[in-house]
């Protein structure tokens, strides 16, 4: 049998009170707009936005149509040109100004990323401020954007010649992100095509749109609305519609490999780079740390719920020490406190969604009919 665990649930799940500066992203309370290309945009067509913490509704989001990513992406088109005409170093000085915008509004993001992504707390304040980092490092990507020259004499006939390679920008960039780190990866994605003079679409997931919202506003708010745009949408369609638009150059994908394969059947030529699910072992050897290798790869397995690429999945361990490295993780394991993400004292919150649950439990029961204990 298994344990049934009794969590506690704080109450109802509410979207926090947006500042002014968030008004003009919602049509009212809790109903959002898209952003496309400098303005907030209400197509009137929505879809619910559930917290995992209770599986309820809690805030709604555009549901776009393919018609609706056509113009978007036309639209970020017309841009690219300006967006040229910008130096990269300034490129990357108004990319410091998200940076700035997030860590105003850290709490808020936390927040979201807590509600909407069911993160706990001590995990959600992490990838804020992980995100900031990772923003104010920005001028260090500049030397990946230099020209390259390459002198002659190494073939015949290039003797007392000297080639120059110059980088352009490709043109619409699609990022296409994931629900477990909603707002980490998005921004990586989005602040590294800016910088390079590549104006960016995100279709962020439909389990956390909420903060692509957010995101959105911080590109805005640093005066790079022009040149980005946020749809919001059920994947099969306006995915698909990103994927296989012609004046969309790359894409940037963060999602499961079927996905990722998915994408690659469509792209065609467009230039892709695609991170996708993973099967990660630990091995134990018999000089480990055992009680270190026990604590670490606990982490490993649970952070997040174990939905990560990265995450454990299974580990491999020498005979010689297996019993004691078992004992020693069960207790770790048993020192984390599941919960509901809002509590500060919760490490592993919930699942994503019901279907997750579900995929799961059904591989847990399977476990134990084949004789797993």
């Amino acid at each position: 049998m298994l344990r049934e665990l009794k969590v506690n649930i704080l109450g109802p799940v509410h979207l926090p009170e947006l500042p002014r500066e968030f008004q003009d992203t919602m049509v009212k309370f809790g109903v959002f707009r898209v952003f496309i290309g400098g303005s907030w945009i209400d197509f009137g067509s929505y879809m619910p936005v559930k917290s995992p913490v209770n599986n309820e509704v809690f805030a709604y989001v555009n549901k776009l149509e393919p018609e609706h990513v056509d113009a978007a992406v036309e639209k970020l088109h017309s841009s690219w040109w300006s967006l040229k005409g910008i130096p990269a170093h300034k490129r990357a000085d108004l990319i410091m100004k998200v940076a700035d915008f997030i860590s105003e509004y850290r709490s808020l993001f936390r927040d979201v990323l807590v509600l909407e992504g069911g993160k706990p707390m001590g995990e959600a304040e992490g990838e804020v401020q992980s995100t900031i980092d990772r923003l104010r490092m920005i001028h260090q990507d500049l030397g990946r954007l230099l020209d390259v020259g390459i002198p002659g004499e190494y073939g015949a006939g290039t003797e007392n010649k000297y080639a120059i390679v110059v980088r352009e920008p490709v043109g619409v960039v699609a990022a296409i992100a994931p629900f477990n780190y909603p707002l980490f990866t998005p921004m990586v994605k989005a602040a590294t095509a800016l910088l390079a003079g590549n104006p960016v679409i995100l279709k962020p997931s439909s389990y956390t749109p909420i903060m692509g919202v957010l995101i959105a506003k911080a590109f805005e708010y640093a005066g790079l609305g022009n040149y980005f745009a946020l749809v919001t949408g059920p994947g099969a369609s306006i995915g698909d519609a990103l994927v296989m638009h012609p004046l969309v150059r790359a894409i940037s994908l963060t999602g499961s490999t079927e996905t990722g394969l998915r994408v690659l059947r469509m792209a065609g030529l467009k230039k892709l780079q695609l991170e996708l699910g993973g099967k990660a072992p630990a091995i134990v050897l018999e000089d480990a740390d055992l009680r270190l290798a026990a604590n670490k790869i606990a982490t490993g397995s649970l952070r997040l719920s174990g939905q990560r690429c990265d995450a454990i999945s299974r580990v491999i361990v020498l005979d010689s020490v297996a019993d004691e490295f078992v004992e020693l993780l069960i207790k770790e394991v048993e020192g984390w406190v599941v919960g509901d993400p809002r509590d500060p004292k919760a490490a592993m919150g919930p699942l994503i969604s019901i279907n997750a649950v579900e995929r799961v439990h059904s591989m847990v029961d399977d476990a134990l009919v084949k004789g797993g204990n």
